[in-house]
């Protein structure tokens, strides 16, 4: 029987290079995603193309407690398996100290952190009849905060301990760890002097290149697969954070 993975913000980016490399290797999906509707569609369509019925989706805001809360019983009928969570979908905005508000503070707060808490312990009891893992998908950021990005630099960091502190308190039925990637690509919404940002920064890569998306999705493929590793935060940087 198919392993079966839930990724959250599978329509795009990170989170789709991993559906594409997870289904590749026998893996069915459940697909989430909030408001990436028609890409979402477009995705499931096109892996139920290679094997039918090995994909299919589901809808839902992680920055409401309510989502998070119903996961269990709305995403998964008692008869369906889950072997693996990954937490991805994440935002990611720039606000000064002098311009942090609430609502800034709860949107990313509740979505990089808060939501997927909760769906780690919504989610958990099914994980543990199939002995599952969580991957999280943190930033080097949460090590090194990058200026402006205070509140998502504190959230990824929160996402850190929550892997580690997961990783005891699951174990030995679970495994949790977690991946940081670092230049890897643009936000679907980047401005110019964004841009410039990353750019910058690759001036402090030792590999003096970006990566990819496929880098995170075999990282990820990896920590899935290895029955003996948890509590991990790797790194996917090109050095950055030993530079």
């Amino acid at each position: 029987m198919a392993k079966v993975a839930l990724i959250t913000g599978a329509a795009q980016r990170i989170g789709r290079e991993i559906a594409m490399c997870f289904h590749a290797q026998g893996w069915n999906l459940v697909l989430h995603f909030q408001t990436s509707e028609g890409q979402a569609n477009e995705l499931c369509e096109q892996l139920n193309s290679v094997r039918t019925n090995s994909t299919r989706l589901v809808r839902g805001d992680l920055s409401d407690p309510a989502c998070t809360e119903q996961a269990a019983d709305h995403w998964f009928s008692s008869d369906q398996r889950l072997d693996l969570l990954i937490n991805n979908a994440s935002v990611f905005s720039a606000q000064p100290l002098s311009s942090i508000d609430l609502a800034h503070w709860e949107s990313t707060i509740n979505t990089n952190l808060r939501g997927p808490l909760f769906l780690c312990q919504a989610l958990a009891p099914k994980l543990e009849e199939s002995n599952g893992s969580i991957i999280n998908i943190a930033d080097v950021y949460a090590q090194q905060p990058l200026q402006h990005y205070s509140v998502y630099s504190i959230s990824k960091a929160g996402l850190v301990m929550m892997t580690r502190a997961l990783a005891l308190e699951l174990a030995p039925n679970i495994r949790v760890n977690a991946i940081s990637p670092g230049a890897i690509l643009h936000p679907s919404n980047s401005q110019p002097e964004e841009s410039a940002w990353v750019d910058s920064l690759l001036k402090k890569v030792p590999l003096n290149r970006t990566g990819n998306a496929s880098d995170i999705a075999i990282t990820a493929l990896y920590l899935a697969t290895n029955s003996y590793t948890t509590g991990q935060v790797i790194a996917v940087d090109g050095g950055r954070l030993i530079s």
